[in-house]
């Protein structure tokens, strides 16, 4: 059984082996530059202030966890304190 593996073979695939280690560099060199660029502009944001904190807090404490979902409500008809909440 002669084989065909040759030199010229073996060259054909290291060369391809090597293109597919270059490809996977690359993406993996554009993934991390995507990582960091996204962690850096996240990380220039400001923390949320104290009033806005218990803007977020006071509305959450609002919305009920047992409405139905996909009906649009956020609330349980009749409990919302609209006095609360001036326009």
């Amino acid at each position: 059984m002669k084989s065909d593996l040759n030199a010229s073979l073996l060259s054909k695939i290291n060369a391809d082996l090597e293109s597919r280690l270059q490809a996977t560099a690359s993406a993996k060199t554009t993934l991390l530059t995507v990582i960091q660029s996204n962690t850096s502009a996240t990380a220039a944001l400001t923390p949320e202030s104290p009033e806005e904190f218990t803007k977020v807090t006071s509305a959450l404490a609002v919305l009920s966890a047992d409405v139905p979902r996909g009906n649009g409500a956020l609330y349980t008809p009749g409990t919302l304190d609209t006095a609360r909440f001036p326009a």
